[in-house]
């Protein structure tokens, strides 16, 4: 039998005999910490996003230059205009407390 033609028929027969597994399970115990964790994790990632992409420079012109490659001109220039609305939630630098707990650094305002 042609390899190729086994590999591809196999391929082609996979998903009919077989049922789509969760991708994660996660126990109910450990459910709410699990949840809190990313959470927590997202948080600093987004606030080290706007530091290293909005914050660092003080014109939107230098913020376009140095925008990151994998997001597009037109969803960055969104984000900066989201950014420097008015409305945008502002929170000075000093009121700003760090918590460590169960071995993961959050941010608290």
């Amino acid at each position: 039998m042609d390899p190729e033609k086994f590999s591809y028929s196999v391929l082609m027969e996979y998903p009919k005999k077989t049922v789509k597994p969760q991708k994660y399970i996660i126990p109910e115990e450990g459910k709410d910490w699990i949840m809190k964790t990313i959470d927590e994790s997202w948080r600093v990632y987004k606030s080290r996003f706007k530091a290293q992409y909005y914050t660092k420079y003080d014109t939107d012109e230098d913020r376009l230059k140095n925008r990151p490659q994998h997001i597009s001109l037109e969803q960055f220039k969104s984000l900066i205009a989201y950014w420097g609305d008015e409305f945008f939630p502002k929170v000075k630098s000093s009121s700003f407390i760090l918590v460590l707990s169960h071995n993961v650094l959050s941010v608290i305002s």
